[in-house]
């Protein structure tokens, strides 16, 4: 199951990245514990029962579901004491978005062992592809800079 999370986590430029990724994580289990992402289901079944048909129901789903050029998804931390595989010692691990075609693309963030990952998974060109890599390098020097 998938879903669009939509919120608002104030943070001012000197507030450590931890502290941030923490608030994330807070405010997107908040809206997963009360089943957010389905609210739009909701209001699609509602209208279902009311007599609107499922091509019309498609219809305005294409009409008003924007996908952002470059969206941020999966921001993610995975305990790595939960993270079990047998006698296996992970070493590392991260999560990625779905596939886009350029120039839409996802970077999906996670963290492991305190690591920050950027991950994109890109259909396009070699060029293409180099650009969303610079993007993620740029965000990367960004994060380091911090």
């Amino acid at each position: 199951m998938t879903g669009r999370y939509n919120i608002h986590v104030p943070a001012t430029l000197d507030e450590p990245l931890a502290e941030t990724a923490w608030n994330v994580h807070r405010a997107m289990d908040q809206q997963k514990e009360e089943r957010a992402f389905l609210e739009s289901f909701r209001s699609m079944i509602g209208r279902l029962d009311n007599g609107a048909s499922v091509a019309e129901l498609q219809g305005e789903v294409e009409k008003n579901y924007h996908i952002r050029v470059i969206s941020y998804t999966n921001l993610a931390i995975i305990d790595a004491d939960q993270l079990q595989l047998g006698d296996s010692v992970v070493r590392d691990a991260w999560i990625s978005g779905g596939f886009r075609t350029m120039p839409l693309y996802q970077i999906a963030v996670s963290t492991f062992r305190r690591h920050v990952n950027l991950v994109a998974n890109v259909i396009g060109t070699p060029t293409e592809i180099q650009f969303a890599k610079a993007v993620m390098n740029q965000m990367k020097l960004f994060l380091l800079s911090l």
